[in-house]
C-alpha cells in the first residue's frame, strides 16, 4: 500500500465519519494505522517534500511581478520565468532570459489564465444551478440541496 493510498483511505474514512476534517487529522489517522509504512518510506517522502517545497519556491519567484519584484525596476515581470521544455520545466532568472524565453513565460501565464477562467466558469455554473434551492436557506448544505433538486 502506498502512502498516498493510505492517506486517501484515511481522508475518505474521516470525511464519512466526521463533520469537518483537517489535514492534521488525516495524517495522524494514517500514521496511527500504518506507521511502519511511514518509516519505510521516510527518505522518499523527505525527497518528495523537498521537491514540492522547491516547486513552490520557484512558483513564488514566477509570481512576484510588479512592486514585489525589485531586480528589474520599471518592468512588471517576475523574478524568474518557468519555461516548459521537452524534458520538463526549467526556470531562468528574468534578467538572464532571452526573447524566446520571455515569450514562453508569457505563454505559460496565458495558459494559466485560461485554466483559471475555465475553473471559475464551471464554479459559477454550479452556483447558478444551486442558487434556486440554496439562496433562500443559508443553512442548507450542498448535499441537501442536491437531494431537494432530485425530488423536483
Amino acid at each position: 500500500m502506498t502512502i498516498q493510498s493510505i492517506l486517501r483511505e484515511c481522508a475518505t474514512d474521516l470525511l464519512d465519519t466526521e463533520p469537518t476534517v483537517t489535514v492534521e487529522q488525516v495524517v495522524n489517522c494514517a500514521y496511527r494505522r500504518h506507521g511502519d509504512e511511514f518509516h519505510a518510506e521516510s527518505e522518499r517522502l523527505v525527497l518528495a517534500s523537498a521537491r514540492t517545497i522547491v516547486a513552490n519556491l520557484m512558483r513564488d519567484l514566477t509570481d512576484d511581478d510588479g512592486d514585489a519584484q525589485l531586480t528589474l525596476p520599471g518592468l512588471s515581470l517576475p523574478s524568474a520565468l518557468a519555461i516548459p521544455a521537452p524534458n520538463g520545466t526549467y526556470y531562468v532568472r528574468t534578467d538572464k532570459a532571452t526573447w524566446v524565453e520571455l515569450l514562453a513565460g508569457r505563454d505559460v501565464r496565458a495558459v494559466n489564465v485560461e485554466r483559471a477562467q475555465a475553473k471559475l466558469d464551471a464554479y459559477d455554473d454550479s452556483l447558478e444551478t444551486l442558487r434556486e434551492v440554496m439562496e433562500a436557506d443559508p443553512t442548507l448544505t450542498v448535499g441537501e440541496a442536491i437531494g431537494k433538486m432530485a425530488v423536483k
